[in-house]
């Protein structure tokens, strides 16, 4: 039930903020989305709305802040593993963490772990223990053995191919691109 409301939260924020659709997991939850964004969008799309807060400049380059946690980490290379892997077998979207991810995500997901890894805030909070390149590797493969390990042949190697695609990104020198594979 937890993830319903997480789902519901989601939705009603989405809506609030001007999203004219939502994405949704499963077809049970449709109905839902639908009665969130009909309590709080009255037309057909909200391309006239404006919100009360004005952006200043500032904001646009203000580095965000809030704590890296191990499981945000752990997180992040989960949803790169199970995007490359569930994508190259013909799925366009994946759930990880009871969220729905497209290939935005996984392009965003790469980009984080590869800014965390060059940037001097790149440490887990509570431990300040360093986002290297040794600590990716390490936990890349334990994550894909954890989520992989015990499936079939074809799924190993998927998954195989996605630590050495992801390694390759987050390790880079340069600002990884859109994944190819």
């Amino acid at each position: 039930m937890p993830a319903y409301q997480e789902m519901l939260a989601d939705k009603e924020r989405e809506a609030s903020i001007g999203f004219d659709g939502t994405m949704v997991v499963h077809a049970e939850t449709v109905n839902a989305a639908l009665a969130e964004f009909n309590k709080r969008m009255p037309r057909a799309n909200q391309l006239g709305m404006s919100t009360d807060h004005a952006i200043e400049p500032h904001e646009l380059i203000t580095p965000p802040q809030g704590a890296i946690t191990v499981d945000g980490l752990i997180g992040t290379i989960r949803t790169v593993l199970r995007s490359l892997v569930l994508r190259w077998q013909g799925n366009a979207y994946v759930v990880q963490g009871s969220r729905l991810h497209d290939r935005s995500s996984l392009r965003l997901a790469i980009r984080l772990l590869w800014h965390w890894r060059r940037s001097r805030r790149g440490v887990v909070t509570a431990t300040q223990l360093d986002i290297n390149g040794d600590l990716l590797r390490f936990l890349t493969r334990k994550e894909a053995d954890k989520l992989f390990g015990e499936s079939d042949p074809r799924t190993r190697a998927l998954a195989k191919q996605a630590v050495e695609l992801t390694l390759d990104l987050v390790l880079a020198d340069s600002i990884p691109l859109e994944p190819q594979a």
